[in-house]
């Protein structure tokens, strides 16, 4: 059982024996004691200890002031005090009487030690939580009393307040029209500007708009208000959040085009996003000039670079012709006398014949064998046979010489040309010829010709494209690969294709590939301009060009001419 171990009890009973009893039930718990033999004792103790008591125990039946007159004395001057009754007898008038005069508890003898304990543990809970009510309810009458004073000095500041209020009314209706004017104005500056502009909540309502956006969508400012914005744009590919700013769109419907820009709409009082300005700019007229002036650029650029290229080819057209003309003569003398030294051969090998025979009949056996061995030692025959072959090898190179010299005075003039009837293959044999130091290291040729029949077209034109497909092949091949030119006869049209198993080229290139200036080589080792005459030349041909390719197989560009134009 837990009693409080602090705090003060009166025993009154006018039995010492009694009172004993009861302090040695409660000594283990720390209490202290107080002892009255009588009501007048204790009531003298009470005036002592005003301040200590915390709890009263007293016999009913005492001499003198009895228990119950005892409690109504104690109660007038604490209302709060905890009585515990003691007796004896078991009388119901007695347990009425003190409920109605207010006993805390009433306990027979012989007293029952942990129903005492139990008791006054009850008694000194009664009284902390009395003492807890008292606390509360003087707090509350405090708290009470402080609200009213404050509530008081408010009313007396409102009504200090009330005139000034109506002061700042009149000046706030003022500042308000003001404001009022001042919107006015500013929706009548934003109705001016001739871009679009509106303001749309995060689900993409629209709260205010401009009248070049209610021009555009044919509505008025009220039919606007509170629908989708995008819908306004139901045939334009609308950027997504992420997409930046600054996104040009076309939008179908009115053929136009724009260019969408989109602000955060923060409130400047709660730093909130509240949703977003977006203005549109009709760039259509912009787009359609900026296309023509890049339009004209490029004219400009590829006309000034086939202007380049055609001084290129002049250039190179004269250089062409003089060494043709410094050649030609040193070779016409290098076959003239290789010819003439072949005449001399053939006669000095009939006359080593007839020698021969001649000394076969007039020489003894022992002079003919030191004559052969003679022979076999120089070695005459083998001289015979091998100046022979060196005579014809000397007159094929220099008859290569002439070919190429012409070929490249043929690939290098500037002019179109004599429009003509050509064997294409003489003219793709040509374009190999030309281009054949370039390709004779890494590359194995294979050829696959019908019979063609003659082409008009101009030949030095078809000659170039002939080139530019392949020198293009072999660069396109890094190390060792094979080039197949196939010319086939198809109805009526002559189909061309150059394959090779180079590299290849990407999809995504595919389709700039005759584009001007268009190039997958390294920066400096190509101008982009090659295929893109190509692609001229045989439009001008009235023909078609065309290119499959497949990365790390090859590529191969089609060619078909018509064979009458």
């Amino acid at each position: 059982m837990k009693v409080q171990t602090s705090g003060t009890i009166l025993v009154v009973d006018d039995n010492p024996l009694q009172c004993r009893l009861v302090r040695d039930a409660i000594a283990p718990f720390g209490l202290k004691v107080l002892d009255a033999g009588s009501g007048e004792e204790a009531l003298a103790l009470l005036t002592i200890h005003d301040d200590e008591v915390d709890v009263v125990i007293t016999d009913v039946m005492m001499p003198g002031i009895s228990g119950m007159e005892l409690m109504d004395k104690i109660h007038v001057f604490h209302p709060d005090m905890p009585v515990i009754l003691m007796t004896a007898y078991s009388d119901i008038d007695i347990l009425i009487a003190a409920i109605k005069k207010k006993a805390f508890d009433l306990i027979l003898k012989p007293i029952d030690h942990i129903l005492l304990t139990q008791t006054i543990e009850k008694a000194f809970k009664h009284k902390q939580l009395l003492g807890l009510e008292q606390n509360y309810l003087a707090t509350l009458q405090n708290t009470v009393a402080d609200k009213t004073r404050e509530l008081q000095q408010k009313m007396v500041e409102l009504e200090q307040s009330r005139t000034s209020q109506v002061a700042e009314h009149e000046e706030l209706k003022t500042l308000f029209a003001k404001i009022t004017l001042i919107k006015q104005e500013w929706e009548r500056t934003m109705d001016c500007i001739g871009d679009m502009v509106f303001l749309a909540d995060h689900q993409n309502r629209i709260i205010r708009c401009n009248r070049s956006f209610r021009d555009f969508s044919r509505m008025s400012y009220q039919q606007l208000l509170g629908r989708n914005w995008k819908e306004l744009f139901d045939n334009c590919v609308l950027p997504e959040p992420h997409v930046p700013s600054g996104t040009e769109l076309y939008h179908a419907a009115s053929e136009r085009w724009f260019v969408f820009n989109f602000y955060p709409f923060i409130d400047f009082v709660t730093n909130i996003n509240r949703g977003t300005v977006i203005t549109v700019i009709d760039t259509t007229e912009r787009k359609v000039t900026m296309a023509a002036l890049e339009k004209a650029y490029l004219d400009l650029k590829t006309t000034q670079a086939q202007i380049l290229l055609s001084e290129k080819m002049a250039s190179i057209g004269q250089l062409a012709a003089g060494v043709a003309h410094e050649i030609n003569n040193p070779i016409g003398f290098i076959t003239s006398n290789i010819n003439t030294l072949g005449k001399y051969h053939e006669r000095l090998t009939r006359y080593m014949a007839e020698e021969a025979r001649f000394l076969l009949k007039t020489t003894s056996p022992e002079q003919r064998e030191n004559i052969d061995t003679l022979r076999a030692d120089m070695k005459i025959d083998h001289i015979l046979t091998d100046s022979h072959n060196l005579i014809a090898e000397t007159l094929d190179g220099t008859e290569r010489v002439r070919k190429i010299v012409m070929d490249l005075k043929t690939f290098s003039r500037t002019d179109q040309g004599e429009y003509q009837s050509t064997d294409l293959i003489a003219c793709i044999e040509s374009a190999i010829n030309i281009v054949w130091n370039e390709l004779r290291y890494k590359i194995t040729l294979e050829r696959d010709y019908d019979t063609i029949p003659p082409v008009r077209c101009y030949p030095h034109q078809l000659n170039q494209v002939f080139v530019n497909l392949l020198v293009n092949a072999s660069h396109a091949i890094k190390e060792q690969g094979r080039i197949t030119i196939a010319a086939h006869v198809h109805d009526d049209s002559v189909l061309i294709s150059f394959s090779d198993t180079g590299c290849g080229i990407a999809a995504e290139n595919l389709s700039h590939i005759f584009e001007p200036f268009f190039t997958t080589k390294e920066v400096g080792k190509g101008t982009g301009l090659g295929l893109s005459i190509s692609y001229d030349i045989i439009k001008k041909h009235q023909g078609q060009i065309s290119v499959t390719s497949e990365i790390d197989k090859g590529t191969t560009f089609s060619i078909v001419l018509p064979l009458s134009i």
